[in-house]
Order: C-alpha cells, then sequence, then structure tokens
C-alpha cells in the first residue's frame, strides 16, 4: 500500500471502531430482571443468546428495522420456551434494545486516531445493519462530525460485500476507489468486498477473529493506533 496514492480512508463500524460492552447472554439476563420475569423465561441464558444471535442474522438478511428483527427473535424464543405472549416479546424487545445501546463503546484511540487522520484524508464511514440502529449507535457514540461521509448500506440499498456500495461510498468522497483505503474486521464481509471493488483494505485483527487464507488485506494490524503509524 503506497500511502502517496491515498487520499481516502473509510471504516466499518461494528467491531473495528465500536463494540458492545455487555454481551448477548448478559443483555438477555438484564432484560428479565427489568421486565419482572424469571431467568430461566428464555431457558439458559448462554444457550438463548447463542440462539437470539442466530436469530438476528437472520432476520437482519431480510433487511428489516433492528425493532421488529429484535421482536422476532423474541417471539420465537419465548414460543420455544411455551409462551406465545406478542406483548411479552414487544416489552422484551424494547428493554433489551436500550440495554444493548447503552452499552456501545469506541475502542481504546478510536475517537483520537480518527481526528489525526482527518488533516491528510477524507475519511469515510461505510456501515451495515439495520438503518434505525446504525443511526442511533453513530449518534450515541458522538462521532458523526469527524467523517466526511457517513453511508448505511441498509439507506441505499446494497450491502457490503456487495462492490456497488463501495463504489457508491467512493463516489459520495469525490475519490476514485484505488485512491481509498478501506478498513475493516470481517474478511468477508469488509475485506473481500473492498479488494473486490479496487479499493485498498486493511484488516483489523482482533483477538477473536479467525483468518480466512484466501482473504488477504493489504495491511494488517491490531488497532486503529497501529493503523496510524502506517498511514501518518
Amino acid at each position: 500500500m503506497k500511502r502517496s496514492d491515498l487520499r481516502g480512508v473509510v471504516f466499518d463500524l461494528d467491531g473495528t471502531l465500536c463494540h458492545y460492552e455487555i454481551g448477548i447472554a448478559e443483555a438477555l439476563s438484564a432484560c428479565l430482571v427489568q421486565a419482572g420475569e424469571s431467568p430461566q423465561t428464555l431457558g439458559p441464558l448462554q444457550q438463548a443468546g447463542a440462539r437470539f444471535d442466530r436469530l438476528w442474522r437472520d432476520h437482519e438478511s431480510q433487511h428489516e428495522s433492528a425493532n421488529m428483527i429484535c421482536r422476532h427473535a423474541f417471539q420465537t424464543l419465548l414460543r420455544e420456551h411455551g409462551s406465545s405472549s406478542d406483548t411479552l416479546a414487544a416489552k422484551l424487545s424494547t428493554i433489551y434494545a436500550e440495554i444493548r445501546l447503552a452499552s456501545v463503546a469506541l475502542y481504546p484511540g478510536t475517537a483520537e486516531s480518527l481526528a489525526a487522520l482527518r488533516p491528510g484524508y477524507r475519511l469515510g464511514l461505510l456501515t451495515n445493519g439495520p438503518s434505525d440502529l446504525q443511526w442511533r449507535k453513530i449518534r450515541r457514540l458522538s462521532i458523526e462530525s469527524l467523517f466526511d461521509r457517513i453511508v448505511v448500506a441498509d439507506d441505499v440499498g446494497r450491502y457490503k460485500p456487495d462492490v456497488r456500495i463501495f463504489r457508491w461510498t467512493a463516489k459520495q468522497l469525490g475519490l476514485s476507489c484505488k485512491e481509498i483505503v478501506f478498513v475493516g474486521d470481517s474478511p468477508s464481509a469488509d475485506i473481500a468486498g473492498a479488494r473486490a471493488a479496487g479499493l485498498y483494505c486493511a484488516w483489523i485483527h482482533r483477538a477473536s477473529a479467525t483468518r480466512i487464507p484466501e482473504i488477504v488485506a493489504d495491511v494488517v494490524v491490531t488497532d486503529l493506533r497501529e493503523l496510524r503509524k502506517v498511514l501518518l
């Protein structure tokens, strides 16, 4: 990756810039307590968390709102444990969403790294996920002002790794794809998609991530502070 070629840096959001400090099972537990329900309402919490995550991903692929995805997941979990209460599903969905959103936090050094890169590059954000949830996260994290353009894929109707959403984002920044490095944590959605669209790629290799040998990034770093050393 030649720094002299680069004029823009585009970032993924979840797992790259931010994360949830409260896991799914922990959030489900707190949700049930707040709702005044038994801790066993959804079965063993670790299993319920894994099931909820699968249900979320299944419904997310249908491009529904976060509210609908969450409600569908609770309706299914409740049915699987002997309850068909849509009222309870709606109540749990609202409580759970607030618990999880309240736990969203930037990784250490994120704001400082973005501020350091801004004078030398046009900065973009490209994130998958339901529009209602992603915009709430962005605003809660107070990062809107750090970017020249923000693209929530659900607003556009194209989702990573579709090359068209990467090219759309480049166009919004007024740059060509070959002038941009895309920074993300997902080899399949971020790195493979960006490379296919003609962008440079920087993989944020989190400790829990699994390498996919056939998907190769131009740069591999462990966090944004390390990326700054490459780009500045």
